[in-house]
């Protein structure tokens, strides 16, 4: 038992807080974008807490379910549309996505997202992708494929996310940038 508690104390010890990974992730990405998306993540834990199940971890995947499944207007009406919060997160929906249209036979214009792998919000979680290994994965897939999108990030932390992956802060923003942030962000067409 002993031996045990030894094994757990030397995992904790090596492993950095959340809190320290989150201090050295803000100040990487600088004041103003900081606090548009620590407001953006609350409102993402203010969403969550009106969902359904026990604990954070629970509501949380409930709430991404509809998401998951494609089911993007069902997942939007559980979405509180904030104007004066959205017009605070277009430099930060900016600086992290880039958008483009494309046209369909109909004539319709579809709106893509990619995110800037270049740009501070990537700069930031590269700092401290030591912190956590979804952090790390996280970033090399935007490093390698351009982004994840909401679905896949949506049915990723629903099927593979254990409860405590949840409670992590960064991976909480990661979560309200890739699921929230599309939604209410407003990038009209060309």
């Amino acid at each position: 038992m002993l031996r045990y508690l030894h094994l757990i104390l030397t995992l904790f010890a090596c492993s950095p807080d959340n809190s320290e990974c989150l201090e050295q992730f803000n100040l990487k990405l600088d004041n103003n974008h900081a606090q548009s998306l620590t407001q953006l993540t609350n409102e993402f834990e203010n969403l969550i807490k009106n969902s359904k199940g026990i604990g954070f971890a629970d509501k949380c995947r409930n709430f991404l379910t509809p998401l998951a499944y494609g089911k993007d207007e069902e997942f939007f009406n559980q979405v509180d549309y904030k104007n004066a919060l959205v017009e605070k997160w277009v430099e930060l929906d900016t600086m992290i996505f880039e958008y483009s249209f494309i046209e369909s036979e109909n004539g319709l214009k579809k709106k893509c997202l990619s995110t800037q792998w270049d740009s501070n919000y990537i700069k930031a979680l590269t700092s401290v992708k030591g912190c956590n290994h979804l952090i790390a994965e996280y970033v090399t897939t935007i490093e390698e494929t351009g982004g994840i999108g909401p679905v896949l990030i949506s049915e990723g932390a629903i099927t593979n996310f254990s409860d405590e992956d949840f409670n992590n802060p960064i991976i909480r923003r990661i979560l309200a940038v890739e699921t929230l942030l599309p939604f209410l962000s407003y990038i009209p067409e060309e």
